[in-house]
């Protein structure tokens, strides 16, 4: 998804990787950047491992770049029902101190229920997590203690552009607000 996690293995997916892009308007002020933007990199086992590196350009000037570790195992499944765990976020910050700060890393579970009808699928995330899970990096001061928060998303694949994966809608609340978005695969 795009602010939390979502269903950790793809079973019948074609792909050896993906690569994200992904870009966001964070305000319209002048006080801060108006953007950030991000790419990903996320590996796939046939263990039931997720493996991601991140960059990212935040919007708030304390932070600017970011250089981040995830990974996510699947835990149960049964049915239409799928439970991981793992952590996000280990993130190596390049804030003029070049850290990592232990409370951003995100330990999280999720629960997600995925459902096809006619030409459309559905997923629904939700769980909850640790670090930057529970808050939002780029609207909130400097955190010095561990948060925890809960999340919701939808992902609604769509029967559009189905030759190249589909065209998916997102929707979520991270704890903090609601994001909205797309997923359109380039190749497949």
């Amino acid at each position: 998804m795009m602010q939390i996690p979502s269903m950790a293995f793809e079973k019948n997916t074609p792909n050896l990787f993906t690569i994200d892009l992904g870009g966001e308007v964070v305000n319209f002020s002048s006080d801060f950047r108006k953007y950030s933007g991000s790419f990903a990199l996320k590996f796939q086992t046939r263990s039931g491992y997720n493996f991601g590196l991140s960059a990212t350009s935040l919007a708030s000037p304390a932070a600017m770049k970011e250089a981040g570790f995830h990974v996510q195992k699947t835990i149960f499944k049964y049915g239409d029902v799928v439970i991981s765990s793992g952590i996000h976020d280990f993130l190596y910050m390049r804030d003029g101190n070049d850290v990592i700060s232990i409370n951003d890393i995100s330990f999280f579970t999720v629960f997600t229920n995925h459902n096809k009808f006619d030409d459309y699928d559905i997923s629904i995330h939700f769980g909850g997590g640790t670090g930057k899970l529970g808050y939002d990096p780029q609207s909130a001061d400097n955190i010095t203690e561990m948060t925890l928060g809960g999340f919701l998303g939808f992902n609604l694949k769509m029967p559009y552009f189905k030759k190249n994966g589909g065209l998916s809608l997102l929707m979520e609340y991270d704890g903090e607000g609601i994001n909205i978005g797309f997923n359109l695969p380039i190749t497949n």
